[in-house]
């Protein structure tokens, strides 16, 4: 559903909902149990919020002016290198390819966390199936 755009917050994760119920209808006798379901609590709110976390990232996006701001931003550095070691061919060489390359890398690092859920660097369900199978396992 994030891979697609069509995960939303409206709509809580049932089995969240329905192991936040189970805890808190235990009614704790003691002192450890009151601790061990607070913690329980705790964690089932923490997966909601990463839940959260996941389904807002996979509606964000890298817009088309920040695009165009970033690679006018690139041009001119290139160039302003090029214009400041333009006595010698070499220097400017060896400036230009490590500023194109820290560039390029920070292009890669946008492009790979745009839109996490989709394309050729997406990340998966298979984490989530993982955890799912490690928890199901007594």
């Amino acid at each position: 559903m994030m891979a697609k755009g069509t995960a939303t917050l409206s709509v809580a994760s049932p089995a969240l909902i329905e192991a936040l119920r189970s805890a808190l209808a235990i009614s704790p006798d003691n002192q450890g149990q009151q601790t061990a379901q607070a913690e329980i609590v705790n964690q089932i709110g923490a997966a909601l919020a990463a839940r959260r976390d996941r389904i807002l990232i996979s509606h964000s996006q890298v817009g088309p002016v920040k695009w165009l701001c970033l690679f006018v931003q690139a041009v001119g550095l290139l160039l302003l290198v090029a214009l400041v070691h333009c006595d010698n061919r070499l220097t400017v060489g060896i400036a230009i390819w490590i500023m194109a390359t820290g560039m390029a890398t920070c292009v890669l690092l946008i492009v790979a966390y745009d839109r996490s859920f989709v394309g050729q660097l997406a990340v998966g369900s298979e984490p989530l199936l993982e955890v799912l199978e490690a928890a199901a396992v007594p």
